[in-house]
């Protein structure tokens, strides 16, 4: 049937279409952003000709599972707290391959992204390219915030930047002023970075910070998703390697490193760049 039985009360029916509508009222905030990955991750697959297949799909069911026994202590700890929790060994593997095939594309997606071209310079730009140490001062913009609010926040950032230009400590005044408390203790430190790393930390904030020569505090503000910057770049150090000079090697180092979480965290923000996502909550 359509809406089968999954539970009864005494005669009472319970029906599959009910227990949706219950999962999706309690657990669909939470799940929703994961739901939307899962589905860029389904499309862009699909775009590149990627597929997962059933042998993939166990083998990372299998590695989960794995996992998860040498985190408790064994299968048999795994079992025992699974059934605490009241839950089968058999529900358990059920519920991981619901993941299992977004899980294998993702992989394979970030191996596909690193062998373009486009891939294989960003590599090179990570593991090869100039890096510079630099710190900024973040003026976080509000959300939904209006032009008047854009204006006053860029007005109060450009007060600061005045104060920089006359010799004032940026250290300190990322102090002071900062918004980003991750950084605000170390004085606006972001670190030492290159371009691509910085872009992924930072989007918006690596062009203008590399295209500018030499070092020092940046003229003028710049704004980004995150708000409105400034940027004091403290040193410099150049590539180690052209692009050309590397590029097989590149890519054998690419085609045998494995990819990491960070990986997959970066391609699902690149995913979502890219891509047009229209929210039509009910």
């Amino acid at each position: 049937p359509d809406d089968p039985i999954v539970a009864l009360i005494d005669d009472q029916e319970l029906r599959r279409s009910q227990l949706a509508d219950a999962c999706f009222r309690t657990y669909a905030m939470a799940f929703f952003d994961t739901f939307i990955n899962q589905a860029l991750v389904h499309h862009a697959a699909r775009k590149a000709g990627i597929t997962a297949s059933a042998k993939e799909r166990k083998d990372w069911v299998d590695d989960q599972v794995k996992n998860f026994e040498q985190q408790v202590g064994g299968a048999q700890a795994l079992k025992a707290r699974l059934a605490r929790q009241g839950q089968t060994p058999a529900a358990f593997r059920y519920s991981l391959a619901h993941s299992a095939e977004a899980a294998v594309l993702i992989v394979e997606l970030v191996r596909h992204e690193r062998l373009t071209d486009a891939g294989l310079r960003r590599e090179h730009a990570r593991r090869y390219g100039e890096q510079m140490e630099l710190r900024h001062v973040l003026y976080r913009l509000p959300p939904g915030a209006t032009d008047a609010d854009r204006a006053a926040t860029t007005e109060a950032a450009q007060r600061t930047l005045a104060k920089a230009a006359q010799g004032a400590d940026f250290g300190k005044l990322a102090e002071q002023e900062s918004q980003d408390t991750a950084t605000r203790a170390r004085y606006g430190l972001i670190g030492t970075l290159d371009r691509i790393s910085l872009e992924d930390q930072w989007p918006g904030l690596a062009k203008p910070a590399f295209d500018y020569q030499g070092t020092g505090v940046l003229p003028k503000v710049i704004t980004t998703a995150a708000g409105i910057h400034l940027v004091q770049i403290l040193k410099r150090h150049a590539g180690k390697a052209t692009f050309d000079e590397v590029k097989e090697k590149l890519r054998a180092e690419v085609m045998a490193a494995e990819p990491t979480n960070q990986d997959t965290q970066v391609l699902i923000r690149r995913l979502r760049t890219r891509h047009h996502i229209e929210t039509r909550w009910p």
